[in-house]
């Protein structure tokens, strides 16, 4: 068997130089990025998960931020329902079991008195606009400031590349000619120039490495047709909120996110022409070359950008790298594990669709397009939430459960029952333990300093 020694990297975006830099980090090997794009501006979200990316790089997080090439986000607002989803299940576990049933009790016996966003700190202090660094003590309520960051693409690509060169990754420019091929295996790149760029795994975080099987394998969601992402970016001309702002139109949404230096609109709406959005590869790691990010699957999860399934491609990578180059148990289950966050995220953007079609006043539109979903995974979920406020299980979790429960309790979609063991207590107590609850979370909010 022959061992990995090398690895290259196609495309020289954020997710290229990503990859290349977490790879060098992590692996004694060769690593080289074919630099073949211009830089990216813009606004990148992400999840809490970056601080961990972040930490496995060695990369100041710090200075980021004091530097503005970081925001910190700290919940996700819905304009169209007023709520504020944070990364984290809002509310306490009390007596073992999940907030939200007691939410849901205190709903279903009017004795609710305010959104359920107010149980959550985060929502509390992204709506008031303060923030305050999360806390490292388990028992302080300042440890339930998670937050992900907004970056400035721009800045950001330029120090990452920057750190992946002190670990010792090689830069190659050039104009692809053509990709060598043996089989479902890539031996060379030809460049325009002669060169002939080669290594035993190829990392394709631009799409023009994979073969015709992929090709004809890749596929596009049918509850995506009919939608197409634009983006705007522009100066920041206004201090920027700690929250990505999500805006349903007639026929579309509108996400807004910014950092200090700049703002990125991105217009997600009907189009007939085609479109990139909703296209996904089952098999993304064929032969020996492996896409990863927006190459292997592009798809819109509002309360993060593509970035953070970069992260989690390379994560997968690494915690399953081969000795040798003989990896096909190790591609099987990658290429299984990446379906099912695939399928994850699919419903994340499904649900969406289903906010927007139960939502007041929804046109025909929205309507429409969530009778085109066809998923019995999703409406399994639901099902079992709307009728007894219970959480099915699943295998792996792309987005939290707690997101969901957010979304839908936010847009004041609440289920008919909650666990038994809750309802058969007294109201008023719950009523009691709730108001405490969120008085608590309202003091502590307001105490917090002014953002930034």
């Amino acid at each position: 068997m022959t061992a990995v020694n090398s690895i290259l990297v196609y495309g020289g975006s954020l997710d290229g130089w990503m990859a290349a830099a977490l790879l060098a980090r992590s692996l004694p090997l060769t690593v080289t990025v074919l630099d073949t794009q211009p830089q990216e501006s813009g606004v990148e979200a992400t999840l809490p998960a970056i601080t961990g990316f972040h930490h496995r790089l060695g990369l100041n997080e710090r200075a980021l931020i004091d530097n503005g090439i970081a925001t910190p986000t700290l919940a996700t607002h819905y304009r169209a329902s007023d709520s504020w989803v944070p990364f984290e299940a809002p509310g306490f576990t009390l007596d073992g079991l999940p907030f939200h049933h007691y939410a849901v009790y205190g709903h279903l016996n009017g004795r609710l008195e305010a959104a359920f966003d107010a149980f959550s700190l985060p929502a509390q202090a992204a709506r008031r606009q303060r923030y305050h660094p999360q806390s490292n003590d388990a028992g302080s309520l300042l440890a339930t400031l998670n937050s992900g960051l907004q970056l400035d693409r721009d800045r950001y690509r330029s120090v990452i590349m920057a750190l992946a060169k002190e670990l010792g990754v090689h830069r190659r420019t050039g104009a692809l000619l053509k990709v060598e091929r043996a089989g479902d295996d890539v031996e060379s790149l030809l460049l325009e120039d002669g060169e002939r760029l080669s290594a035993e795994l190829f990392v394709d975080a631009d799409g023009a490495l994979m073969s015709d099987a992929q090709k004809e394998q890749t596929e596009r969601l049918a509850s995506a047709e009919g939608f197409a992402v634009e983006r705007l970016v522009a100066p920041q001309t206004e201090v920027a909120c700690p929250c990505t702002r999500v805006t349903q139109r007639e026929e579309g949404w509108e996400l807004e996110r910014g950092t200090a230096a700049c703002v990125e609109r991105l217009r997600l709406g009907a189009e007939d022409s085609p479109s990139e959005f909703g296209r996904y590869c089952p098999t993304p790691w064929m032969g020996n070359t492996l896409a990863v990010g927006q190459a292997a699957g592009e798809l819109e999860a509002f309360v993060t950008g593509p970035l953070h399934w970069l992260q989690t491609a390379v994560v997968r990578l690494l915690d399953a790298f081969p000795a040798s180059t003989d990896w096909r148990a190790t591609r099987a289950e990658y290429n299984r594990r990446t379906l099912l966050e695939w399928r994850d995220r699919q419903a994340f953007f499904e649900l969406h669709l289903y906010l927007a079609a139960h939502s007041q006043g929804a046109s025909d539109v929205w309507r429409q397009r969530w009778h085109k979903v066809d998923n019995p995974e999703l409406l399994r979920w639901l099902t079992l939430f709307q009728t007894a406020g219970l959480v099915a299980s699943r295998e792996l979790q792309a987005l939290p459960d707690a997101l969901r429960v957010s979304l839908l309790l936010g847009h004041q979609l609440w289920p008919q029952a909650c666990d038994p063991q809750v309802s058969a207590r007294e109201p008023a107590a719950v009523a009691h333990e709730l108001a405490k609850m969120r008085q608590m979370i309202d003091r502590a909010a307001t105490q917090l300093p002014p953002y930034p």
